[in-house]
């Protein structure tokens, strides 16, 4: 049985910041529990979450929408040992990778077993679907879980973003898993929060195609190497390189920037010593 409680989180991001990014500096146990509390409780705030990766970063500093959405978003989850790296290097913070496909395959399974409430979105037709079924297993309860696919361009489209607000609004779930891929996931999300009845909305990319295998995810031990980013681009090579041959480069000249930056920083500081 689900129990209502309230509880008050306060600030998850705790005012932690690289690159006008927020981001939540605690553990992936931490999180888990916080999005599960959150999604049984009663009466509560609605959480919007975001797990940013070197992209993000490069889409932040172009698209004004973006960043405003992360601003006002209520928890952002590392997604990638660059950012996590960028962390240590710069805030000298103990910070966690907590990426969006991992998040969304615990959070899942937790909410089935408290018996909430499931809505998957986006993906390619029937995609959803097929991973809350391999999600569920042969015990789980599909009631609890709903899926749709909405067409391409959706957003385009007042009729089509109604019809998707209202399928989810009748379902009324807990947890409102978003795979559009970004930005169109994030902004979706701050955009339409305020008119769904649901407690928890994350943006997971593609966690749905790693779930069903349309996309092969990388071994945990190349995640862990930071070099997820260059096994993805193997693997579809035609799609990605672009992306990745900018925002990497663009990742890499924030990271030369603010390197210099504290260096300088560090050398005035000592200079007002002596």
């Amino acid at each position: 049985m689900v129990q209502e409680q309230t509880a008050d989180y306060g600030n998850l991001n705790s005012d932690n910041s690289i690159f006008g990014i927020p981001y939540f500096a605690r553990s992936f146990s931490d999180a888990l529990q916080i999005l599960l509390s959150v999604a049984s409780e009663a009466n509560t705030s609605k959480y919007s979450v975001f797990t940013p990766n070197v992209h993000h970063v490069y889409l932040i500093q172009k698209n004004e929408k973006f960043r405003q959405a992360y601003q006002s978003c209520s928890i952002s989850l590392l997604d990638g040992m660059p950012l996590v790296w960028a962390c240590k290097l710069f805030a000298k913070k103990k910070v966690h990778k907590i990426s969006g496909s991992d998040i969304f395959v615990r959070l899942f399974k937790g909410a089935i077993k408290q018996g909430l409430r499931v809505y998957l979105l986006g993906g390619a037709p029937g995609v959803a679907e097929k991973a809350a079924n391999i999600l569920l297993e042969a015990n789980g309860e599909k009631e609890l879980v709903s899926t749709y696919s909405p067409p391409f361009g959706f957003e385009n489209s007042m009729l089509e973003n109604q019809k998707i607000i209202d399928d989810i609004n009748r379902f009324s779930p807990n947890l409102l898993f978003v795979a559009f891929g970004a930005p169109k996931q994030e902004l979706w999300i701050n955009d339409n929060i305020s008119r769904i009845g649901v407690k928890v909305a994350i943006g997971v990319g593609g966690s749905f195609d790693f779930v069903v295998g349309v996309q092969k995810r990388a071994p945990v031990f190349i995640q862990n190497l930071g070099f997820e980013w260059l096994f993805r681009l193997l693997c579809d090579p035609k799609r990605l390189w672009k992306r990745y041959l900018i925002t990497n480069t663009f990742f890499i000249w924030l990271v030369a920037r603010e390197a210099i930056k504290q260096m300088i920083c560090r050398k005035a500081t000592r200079g007002k010593c002596l």
